[in-house]
C-alpha cells in the first residue's frame, strides 16, 4: 500500500527489489508482481476527481501496477506498469497521483533517532510544516526569531559571548591574516527552519527532593513504550492538515504493529483513540480517510470490529487472506463473538491450528494429554480455546462451508484446521449419540472435524483403560467422598466395568476434578506414562497438528 499510494511522492523510502520476485517451481523463471487498488465510490464529484480509475464494470476506481525482472537485457532491469480502470495502458496523471496522501507508522521505530535534534528531527519537521496562521492566534515564524535575536543582545550570556571571542579567537586571527576580520559568533539561527532543529523533548517526572525546580528525562532515560508514543503523537498531528487537503482525495493512516514495546493498557488507549480519530476525520469533506493497523497482537484483535478484520494466513507457501466482513459469519455469530473473543480467545486468529472444548475440565487437561502424546501445543502452534459450556455453531463458519445460511453465497474461511472435542451425550451404553451431536458432525469440512466422547468427558477417561480407573477413583473419592467411596466399593472385582461405569459415575465437581488429574499427571511421572488418553482425544490432536498430512 505505501508503494502504490505512495508511487509519486517526492521522498519514497520504498521500492521494488530483484530479491522481491518470487522463483516459481522451475528455478529460472520469475513471477511478475502485481498489485490491484480497489475504492468504492462515495459520490458523482469523487468519481469526476478519479476518472482515470474508473472501471463502468464493477462501477469502482482501480489503480493497478505490475512489475517484471527483464533477465535477457545486458543489465538486468526492472520494468513496471501502472494504469486506472480496467484495460491496461490506461494511464494515471500526476494530478490524479497527487490526490493520494499518507502517514506511515512503521514497525522498527526508533523514536530516540527519529527525534533527536538535527535536520532530520521529525519534530523539527513538524514545527517546520505547520501552519502558524492556523493556530488560536496568529503566529508569524520569522518575526518571532527576529525579536528573539533582538532580545538577546541584552543578555549576560551575549556579552560573554563577545568577551571570550575577544580575548580567545580575534586576537589570533588577527595575527594570521592579512585583512582585518571580524568574526561574529551567533547561538541562535536567522530562520526559523534552523531553530526548530534545536529542539529537544523533556519528560517530567515526579520531583521528591523537594526542590521548586521541576526535574526532566532525557529520552534516552525513559521506556521504549512512551518514546513510541510520542513519536507517533508528533507524526499523528500531521493528519492535521486533512482540513487543507482538496476534496475527493484519498487519504489514509498506515500502522505497522502499534504494539511494539506497549503493555496491554498502553495499546487499548492508543487503538480506542485510533478509533475516534477515524469517526473525527470521516467528515463530509474526508469521505475517503481510512486507517490500516497490521498487527499480531491478540490484544488489540479483541478490541476490534469484526468486520473491519482482514486474516492473512500462510498455507502451503501461499498467502490466503480472509475477510470477516465476507466471511461466512451471520450477522448474530459476529455479535456473539464480539462479546466472547477476549485477549486470550482472539489468539485463535494467530493459531496454525485450533481445538475447540467445552469446558474447563477439557482446557485443563488437553495440553497435558498433549504432551503424554510426544506434542507440545505451543511449538505445534495449537491455540486451546473453551467455550464455556455454550454452543459451537458461532465458530464452525470459521472454518467449515458446510453450514446453512440463508442467501450464503460466500466461502471465505480460514485455512487453518479445527478440532471440536464435545460429548456425544447419548442416553445409554448402546444407544447412538444425541441429535445435537450429530448435527454438529453434519458441518464437517476439510478443515474442521468433530470428535466425541461417549457420554461424557468423565466417562471417556475412565473408559479408557483399566489402569485409568486405578488412577482415577482414588481420585473420584477425593472431590466426593461419599458417592466416590461407594464407587470405589463396588468397582472392585468387576471383570465388566464399562456399563456399571456409565450407571454410576456422577461427577459433580468436574474443573475440580480435572485439577485435581492434572496436578497428579504433572507431579507424578511414572502415573503420566501409565495414563492412556481416550482414542477420539489423540484424533482430535493429531487431526489439529497435520499428523497425517
Amino acid at each position: 500500500m505505501r508503494l502504490c499510494i505512495g508511487f509519486k511522492d517526492q521522498k519514497r523510502e520504498i521500492y521494488i527489489n530483484k530479491s522481491d520476485f518470487h522463483i516459481n517451481n522451475d528455478f529460472n523463471l520469475l513471477d511478475d508482481i502485481e498489485f490491484n487498488l480497489f475504492f468504492k465510490i462515495n459520490d458523482e464529484f469523487e468519481k469526476a476527481c478519479f476518472i482515470e480509475l474508473y472501471n463502468p464494470k464493477n462501477d469502482c476506481l482501480e489503480l493497478n501496477f505490475r512489475y517484471n525482472l527483464n533477465t535477457s537485457a545486458p543489465i538486468e532491469r526492472i520494468n513496471y506498469k501502472i494504469w486506472g480502470g480496467e484495460n491496461e495502458g490506461q494511464n494515471i496523471s500526476n494530478e490524479v497521483f497527487q490526490l493520494f496522501y499518507h502517514v506511515y507508522l512503521g514497525a522498527l521505530r526508533d523514536a530516540r533517532r527519529h527525534l533527536h535534534p538535527g535536520r532530520n528531527s521529525k519534530l523539527a519537521q513538524f514545527f517546520s510544516k505547520i501552519d502558524s496562521k492556523e493556530l488560536s492566534q496568529d503566529f508569524d515564524k520569522d518575526e518571532m526569531i527576529k525579536s528573539l535575536n533582538e532580545a538577546i543582545k541584552d543578555e549576560k550570556i551575549f556579552e560573554f559571548i563577545e568577551k571570550a571571542k575577544k580575548e580567545y579567537i580575534s586576537t589570533h586571527l588577527t595575527q594570521t591574516t592579512i585583512d582585518d576580520i571580524d568574526i561574529n559568533i551567533k547561538f541562535l539561527p536567522h530562520n526559523f527552519e534552523d531553530f526548530v532543529e534545536k529542539f529537544k523533548i523533556l519528560l517530567p517526572y515526579s520531583n521528591e527532593t523537594g526542590d521548586l525546580e521541576q526535574k526532566y528525562l532525557e529520552l534516552h532515560q525513559n521506556g521504549l513504550g512512551y518514546n513510541n508514543l510520542i513519536y507517533i503523537s508528533i507524526l499523528l498531528g500531521d493528519l492535521k492538515d486533512l482540513n487543507k487537503i482538496e476534496k475527493g482525495s484519498y487519504v489514509s493512516l498506515l500502522v505497522e504493529e502499534p504494539e511494539a514495546h506497549l503493555h496491554p493498557q498502553l495499546q487499548n488507549l492508543f487503538f480506542n483513540y485510533l478509533n475516534e480519530l477515524n469517526k473525527e476525520l470521516n467528515t463530509e469533506k474526508n469521505q475517503g480517510f481510512q486507517i490500516f493497523v497490521s498487527s499480531h497482537s491478540p490484544t488489540l484483535t479483541a478490541k476490534s470490529d469484526l468486520d473491519s478484520l482482514i486474516i492473512l494466513q500462510n498455507f502451503n507457501n501461499s498467502i490466503n487472506n480472509i475477510s470477516m466482513k465476507n466471511s461466512n459469519l451471520s450477522l448474530d455469530n459476529k455479535k456473539y463473538l464480539l462479546k466472547f473473543l477476549d485477549v486470550t480467545k482472539s489468539q485463535l486468529f494467530f493459531a496454525k491450528s485450533v481445538i475447540l472444548v467445552e469446558g474447563i475440565s477439557e482446557a485443563l487437561l488437553l495440553p497435558i494429554f498433549g504432551e503424554i502424546l510426544g506434542y507440545n501445543f505451543d511449538k505445534q502452534g495449537v491455540e486451546l480455546v473453551n467455550v464455556n459450556g455454550l454452543s459451537f455453531k458461532h465458530f464452525i463458519p470459521l472454518f467449515s462451508k458446510n453450514i446453512n445460511f440463508e442467501n450464503n453465497t460466500t466461502k471465505n474461511i480460514l485455512t487453518s484446521r479445527c478440532s471440536i472435542v464435545t460429548d456425544d451425550d447419548r442416553k445409554n451404553l448402546f444407544s447412538r449419540p444425541s441429535n445435537t451431536f450429530k448435527s454438529l458432525k453434519k458441518t464437517e469440512d476439510i478443515n474442521l472435524r468433530v470428535f466425541g466422547g461417549m457420554k461424557t468427558f468423565e466417562f471417556a477417561l475412565f473408559n479408557a483403560s483399566n489402569k485409568n480407573i486405578e488412577i482415577l477413583t482414588p481420585l473420584y473419592k477425593k472431590v466426593h467422598p461419599t458417592m466416590g467411596k461407594k464407587f470405589s466399593e463396588k468397582i472392585k472385582g468387576m471383570i465388566y466395568k464399562e456399563q456399571f461405569i456409565f450407571n454410576n459415575l456422577k461427577i459433580k465437581e468436574k474443573s475440580e476434578f480435572a485439577w485435581e488429574l492434572s496436578m497428579l499427571l504433572n507431579s507424578e511421572s511414572e502415573v503420566k506414562n501409565k495414563f492412556k488418553v481416550p482414542n477420539y482425544i489423540v484424533e482430535a490432536i493429531e487431526f489439529a497438528i497435520g499428523k497425517n498430512d
